[in-house]
């Protein structure tokens, strides 16, 4: 018998992904929707790699700034972080 593979939607893959920049562990989305961290982390390179977007110079902008809001939202927690440490 051969294994049987899940399919899933790029805008799926790019909803984990996106989680993940947003500072959550790959094992949360992973968990939550019965999905292999390793998986997702593939998926986050991937969509770093620019394969999950389109090769125009605006969807390129695009995916950067979205990597950038993500790194600058998880700044901001690690911040709120140490406030509450104090």
């Amino acid at each position: 018998m051969g294994v049987h593979r899940r399919k899933y939607s790029k805008e799926f893959k790019m909803e984990m992904v996106e989680a993940v920049l947003s500072g959550q562990s790959p094992l949360t989305p992973g968990k939550e929707n019965d999905i292999n961290p390793n998986q997702i982390s593939r998926w986050k390179k991937q969509y770093l790699e620019g394969r999950f977007h389109g090769n125009s110079e605006n969807d390129s902008q695009l995916r950067k700034l979205k990597i950038k809001l993500c790194e600058l939202e998880q700044m901001v927690g690690n911040l709120d972080l140490r406030k509450t440490t104090f």
